[in-house]
């Protein structure tokens, strides 16, 4: 029987993946699987369709910036943390909250 490595596997937009947007949203919902680790990486747009989605290792990923491990540290499941733009302080706060509201 094969085993799988632990891998980090989550969401992130082909905004931040494919075409260099910054991530300003990310969120900590609860895995729906062993190999699911609950987060999504964001560019911070209001609405993603599926086309404009990945699954993929998110280790491949926290080198887009600094404070994504941080971030995977201290961001409770349940939550989101999101800034307005790159050189912005984060807001972590709960999922059910409207980031664009504040």
């Amino acid at each position: 029987m094969q085993t799988r490595s632990k891998k980090r596997i989550g969401f992130i937009c082909t905004h931040v993946a494919e075409q260099g947007a910054p991530v300003c949203l990310i969120e900590h919902s609860e895995p729906i699987d062993e190999i699911d680790s609950g987060w999504g990486i964001y560019c911070g747009a209001a609405e993603h369709s599926n086309d404009e989605l990945r699954i993929t290792d998110l280790e491949r990923f926290t080198g887009l910036d600094s404070d994504l491990a941080g971030l995977f540290a201290s961001t409770p499941q349940g939550s989101i943390a999101w800034r307005s733009s790159r050189n912005q302080a984060w807001v972590i706060e709960p999922a059910g909250a409207d980031p664009l509201s504040g």
